[in-house]
C-alpha cells in the first residue's frame, strides 16, 4: 500500500488537503475535461505554460499530484499524473529519436571518409 504519505485514497490525507481535493474531484473522471452544459465533457487542451508549471512543480515537489494541482486549480490530479506520464513518454520517444539520428549520423561519417579508414582503400 501506499500509506499516507503516499498518496493513496482521500481519507489517508491531511484534513484541508483532502477537502480539496474532494471538492476539485467531484463528478470529475480525471481525464482533465470540463463539463458542457449540457452534460457532455468537452476536452480541454494543456497549454505550454502548464506544462512548465507541471514539470517545475515535479521537480521541486516530486510526484505528489494534489500539490502539484494545487498550482493549476483548473486540473485535478488525475488529469495532472497523466499529463506528466505523457510528457515523459514523449521525452523518451525524442530521445530516442534523437539517439538513433546521431548513431546513423556516426556510421555515415564511417562510409564516407573512405581513404585513410583501414579495409577500405585498394
Amino acid at each position: 500500500g501506499q500509506g499516507a504519505a503516499g498518496g493513496g485514497g482521500g481519507a489517508s490525507r491531511g484534513g484541508a488537503v483532502a477537502a480539496s481535493t474532494i471538492r476539485s474531484r467531484a463528478g470529475d473522471d480525471g481525464s482533465g475535461d470540463e463539463e458542457g452544459g449540457d452534460g457532455t465533457r468537452q476536452r480541454m487542451s494543456w497549454s505550454a505554460e502548464e506544462d512548465e508549471v507541471i514539470v517545475t512543480a515535479v521537480r521541486e515537489l516530486g510526484p505528489r499530484w494534489c500539490a502539484v494541482a494545487a498550482r493549476l486549480p483548473s486540473r485535478t490530479d488525475q488529469a495532472i499524473r497523466n499529463r506528466w506520464n505523457r510528457l515523459q513518454q514523449r521525452a523518451r520517444v525524442q530521445a530516442r529519436q534523437a539517439h538513433n539520428m546521431q548513431a546513423m549520423m556516426h556510421s555515415a561519417a564511417g562510409l564516407v571518409g573512405g581513404i585513410g579508414q583501414p579495409g577500405l582503400h585498394t
